[in-house]
């Protein structure tokens, strides 16, 4: 008990034996459930068709790599019409399908590799106890969820021209338009990209006295925008 605390083990996992071979720590684990469900039908089955041992990566103890061998049942599936026979029992809370680590060690690489990219990341890894290479660090951010983001409340669109050079006299200028989203605004539909399009033109399409088009604009409320207001104004 004080081991599986140690290790964070879950309940559903029952630690058999700890060995420390060749300055590596072996975690032998099996499953402490009697029954397991049919990853297709979703029905429990208690009848065992075999065994076999996954080796898994884990986070190390006390930068030693420790090595995890999960003892795996398969079981016999009797559901009628279930499109499986055999299947073999999942871990949903130490690793996933067909993976070579747990997923604490994955979560622990990614962060690494975020920081430090893929090769400084693979040398920091190798000292702090879990050696791996650059491309599975770049694999691990390829695969990595993006973070949610809010819906921002404001967008600037602003553009500054320099100095435009013409026959008689220079010509300064710049552009600014803010749009402000409001935070109870309804789903942003065609109309509304169709006034913000044409909002866009009118603000940047102002004759200058040079005879370009580079728009004098306050960056104050001429180029205001409210998408809500626009919104209900079309709908």
């Amino acid at each position: 008990m004080l081991l599986s605390a140690l290790f964070s083990l879950s309940a559903d996992l029952c630690l058999v034996d700890v060995r420390l071979e060749d300055e590596e720590v072996t975690l032998v684990l099996r499953s402490s459930q009697t029954s397991a469900p049919c990853p297709a039908c979703a029905q429990p089955s208690i009848r065992v068709h075999g065994h076999y041992t996954r080796q898994l990566a884990d986070l190390p103890c006390q930068k030693r790599p420790v090595r995890v061998c999960l003892e795996v049942r398969r079981f016999a599936c009797r559901t009628p019409g279930c499109p499986r026979t055999t299947f073999a029992e999942r871990f949903p809370t130490l690793t996933g399908v067909y993976a070579r680590r747990t997923l604490r060690q994955a979560e622990s690489l990614t962060e690494i590799a975020f920081a430090q990219g893929g090769k400084a990341g693979a040398q920091l890894a190798k000292r702090l106890g879990m050696p791996t290479s650059r491309d599975t660090l770049l694999r691990l951010i390829r695969g990595a969820s993006l973070p949610k983001c809010k819906t921002p409340r404001v967008l600037g669109l602003d553009d500054f021209a320099g100095k435009k050079a013409t026959a008689t006299a220079p010509c300064w200028s710049s552009k600014i338009m803010i749009v402000r989203v409001d935070e109870q605004q309804k789903p942003v539909t065609s109309a509304s990209i169709a006034i913000l399009s044409i909002c866009l033109q009118q603000t940047y399409s102002t004759p200058c006295a040079c005879g370009s088009l580079c728009a004098h604009r306050e960056p104050h409320a001429q180029g205001v925008l409210r998408i809500s207001d626009s919104i209900g104004s079309a709908t």
